[in-house]
């Protein structure tokens, strides 16, 4: 069995577990999903509230959250749904055919347990508790039983939450091939992060209108960082032209399984194609039983105003 758990401390991504089993040459790999045919279940060309609810009201409360459209609809994870994304939710897409959909998954820190149950219309399991809400700092353990498969038990600590130190940056963030920003975070965070930067979707070109000729490669920004040391300084950008837009920074603790799993594991020399990651197939980081991770991240976001200066003389 192929697991990738997901502890999240982030408030705009649900911990989730997804399951595969691994499949013989004989047997097809992926099938074909309509999640607009799934959704509309009166088969009427259109949602209503009632589809709506049950595509996105995770805790069941009768309300869609903000939080509950992020986790559905975001699929970027840069905290904004835009309209290409919403498309690309209901777009037909092919699936690995191999996802466990009956295993019993518990979560689980000290004495309280919670039972993560499988959600077809997002091919994963998730808490059946809207009380779930990790803490950092804290061991968590899972454990998955599925007929016809070894018992998986796993276990991790939660990363601390990082948080950047915003009262240290500009409003407007000046880059360029002679410029280079200084990006700081609360120091004496442990452990290991992500830093990213990029531009929303809908602000790459002119007035919202996306440009061809418009290249926001130019200014993303993905560096492994140490957080306890608190800063980081950019490299030099070279862009074609110069230009003004909103600029999104995320900051992504994690802990030690998901680290060696997916950053220190992409220098291995296989592909584990049912993860979405590179990493050694076969490998199991976190968990005792099967392969894969059972990792956590926590994050913090930051919104400024880049400005560009064209590379071009």
């Amino acid at each position: 069995m192929n697991v990738f758990g997901l502890i999240s401390l982030d408030p705009q991504l649900e911990s989730f577990v997804r399951l595969y089993r691994s499949t013989n040459l004989s047997e097809l790999s992926e099938i074909r999903v309509d999640p607009f045919a799934v959704a509309d279940q009166n088969k009427d060309g259109e949602l209503d509230d009632n589809e709506l609810l049950a595509l996105a009201d995770s805790d069941g409360d009768g309300a869609i959250s903000d939080g509950e459209w992020l986790a559905t609809a975001d699929l970027d994870r840069d905290g904004i749904i835009d309209e290409e994304e919403w498309q690309d939710l209901f777009t037909p897409r092919y699936e690995p055919a191999a996802v466990l959909a009956n295993a019993r998954v518990v979560v689980s820190t000290g004495s309280d347990s919670t039972l993560f149950e499988w959600r077809a219309d997002r091919q994963a399991y998730y808490s059946n508790s809207s009380d779930f809400a990790p803490k950092p700092g804290t061991r968590y353990g899972l454990e998955i039983t599925a007929a016809g498969f070894k018992r998986i038990v796993g276990s991790l600590i939660t990363p601390e939450m990082p948080v950047f130190a915003i009262e240290l940056h500009p409003d407007t963030l000046e880059v360029g091939l002679n410029k280079t920003v200084d990006l700081f975070w609360q120091a004496g965070t442990m452990g290991k992060g992500v830093l990213t930067g990029k531009m929303h979707r809908e602000a790459i070109g002119a007035d919202g209108n996306k440009d061809a000729d418009f290249d926001s490669q130019c200014v993303s920004l993905y560096k492994v960082v140490n957080l306890e040391e608190g800063t980081h300084t950019t490299d030099p950008v070279f862009c074609d032209r110069s230009f003004t837009r909103p600029f999104l920074l995320r900051l992504t603790a994690m802990d030690t399984n998901y680290y060696e799993y997916f950053v220190t594991g992409e220098a291995h020399d296989y592909a584990n194609i049912l993860l979405p990651s590179n990493t050694t197939q076969g490998w199991g980081v976190g968990i005792d039983g099967g392969y894969g991770v059972f990792g956590a991240i926590a994050s913090d976001s930051m919104q400024r105003i880049i400005s560009v200066e064209s590379g071009k003389k």
